[in-house]
């Protein structure tokens, strides 16, 4: 007999994939909308700024309530880590509206081959880099997205 735990990270297990799966589709689409619809040259980085200035604030306002709640502690290597993160944050969306704004027929081609390019340039970083270790499962997850990279991206041309 399970316990009420195991049923719960299994579900866990069952659904974070699922959750990923549907709001990496939503934030694609929110990003070629937005950059078909309303990005132009003349406002391509305030649309950006404006974005990522919200998405902090946002998170500005969480760690004021975790930390005034007692249930989080200051720690001023957190915030230089959210910088190191932040900014090739901003930089892969500025890039990819660039890239979508100069192929604007091949966002098919370009979303799934930049999602799975950050997938594996993660896991390769964190191989290298953290010493993770990584199943045989992994390697054939790196694997296949390689070979699916290339075949979209020789079959976009």
């Amino acid at each position: 007999m399970q316990d009420a735990g195991g049923k719960s990270r299994r579900l866990q297990r069952i659904l974070l994939p699922v959750v990923v799966f549907i709001t990496t589709g939503l934030l694609d689409t929110m990003i070629k909308y937005v950059e078909s619809s309303f990005i132009h040259p003349a406002n391509h980085n305030q649309y950006l700024i404006v974005t990522f200035f919200i998405a902090f604030f946002g998170g500005f306002l969480g760690m004021i309530f975790q930390l005034a709640s007692g249930k989080a502690k200051f720690q001023p290597k957190a915030i230089l880590a959210g910088i190191a993160i932040g900014i090739p944050n901003y930089f892969s969306i500025w890039f990819l509206v660039k890239v979508l704004a100069a192929y604007k027929e091949n966002s098919s081609v370009i979303l799934p081959v930049n999602n799975m390019g950050i997938v594996l340039f993660s896991a390769i970083v964190a191989w290298l880099l953290f010493r993770e270790k990584l199943s045989k499962l992994n390697w054939a997850g790196i694997a296949l997205s390689i070979i699916a990279i290339l075949l979209i991206a020789l079959g976009a041309s």
